[in-house]
């Protein structure tokens, strides 16, 4: 993602700048007999001549702040879900089964089974001390990143209004707010959803309709 930053920085400076649709411009270029990263550059370049692209909005810092807080979040739990699972399979090997993850996001009661499990072998022994270790710390993490996306969305104005609809807390709040970034990029509010992919794609030709 440099192009962002490079974008960034040269707004900044005050120079024009525009981000083309990568995935539109590779289609455009694929047609071309001659891959090179000359040949390439010339084609962004002429499709920038002509104005036959596709501009994209780039995000703005606050937005892309939201959008790595919301992911780190996301991607500690599924971490710690993934070594859950492996743990699991690990010592059902060995005839075991963990009966529950324990309440709240530290399941003790998890490694509290993990380290019986490794009373009595040498071996499962040394393999839960390394994942009591590394999932007390997953979930630690996880805990703490929770906890701060919580806070960023109290402070947060529009997350607070969002959040007064049913059903709707501080992640998808803040992921909304994160997706959106400006909404007077939209024209009308409808726009949205078909920006979000909530509405249906068309494809007509000849006799077909879908």
């Amino acid at each position: 993602m440099l192009s962002i930053w490079l974008q960034r920085g040269m707004t900044r400076l005050g120079l024009p700048t525009t981000c083309i649709d990568a995935r539109k411009a590779h289609k455009s270029l694929s047609a071309r007999l001659n891959k090179s990263d000359a040949a390439d550059a010339e084609g962004l370049a002429q499709l920038a001549r002509t104005g036959w692209f596709t501009p994209v909005h780039i995000r703005s810092e606050e937005a892309d702040r939201l959008r790595s807080l919301v992911g780190a979040r996301e991607r500690l739990i599924r971490l710690r879900k993934d070594l859950e699972g492996h743990i699991r399979g690990v010592l059902k090997t060995f005839g075991i089964r963990m009966t529950g993850m324990g309440q709240g996001r530290q399941r003790q009661a998890f490694r509290d089974q993990l380290a019986e499990a490794g009373e009595t072998d040498p071996v499962l022994r040394a393999i839960a001390d390394g994942f009591i270790a590394a999932h007390s710390t997953l979930c630690q993490a996880a805990d703490d990143l929770d906890k701060a996306v919580k806070r960023k969305a109290k402070a947060h104005p529009v997350a607070r209004r969002l959040m007064t609809i049913p059903g709707v807390g501080p992640v998808n709040a803040l992921s909304f707010i994160a997706l959106v970034d400006d909404p007077g990029r939209f024209s009308r509010t409808s726009d949205i959803g078909a920006f979000l992919g909530l509405t249906p794609k068309r494809h007509q030709s000849c006799h077909v309709a879908l």
